[in-house]
C-alpha cells in the first residue's frame, strides 16, 4: 500500500513537472517570457491564497 502511495506521488509530481514545462515552453513560444520586463504589477491578497497557488504549482519560494 505504501508503494503505491508513493507512486501515486511521484506520478503527479512528474505530471506536474511535465505540465509546468509544457507552459513555459507556449509563454516563450509567443513572446511571453524573454522579453525585457517593462511592467510591474502588485497587490494585497490573501496569504492562503499563495500558499495554495504555490502548493498547486509546486513552488517552494517567493
Amino acid at each position: 500500500m505504501g508503494a503505491q502511495i508513493r507512486s501515486a506521488t511521484e506520478n503527479e509530481e512528474q505530471v506536474a513537472l511535465t505540465r509546468n514545462k509544457l507552459v513555459l515552453e507556449q509563454a516563450r513560444a509567443v513572446g511571453l517570457l524573454g522579453a525585457a520586463k517593462n511592467t510591474r504589477l502588485s497587490g494585497r491578497v490573501p496569504s492562503e491564497l499563495i500558499d495554495a497557488a504555490k502548493k498547486r504549482a509546486h513552488v517552494t519560494s517567493d
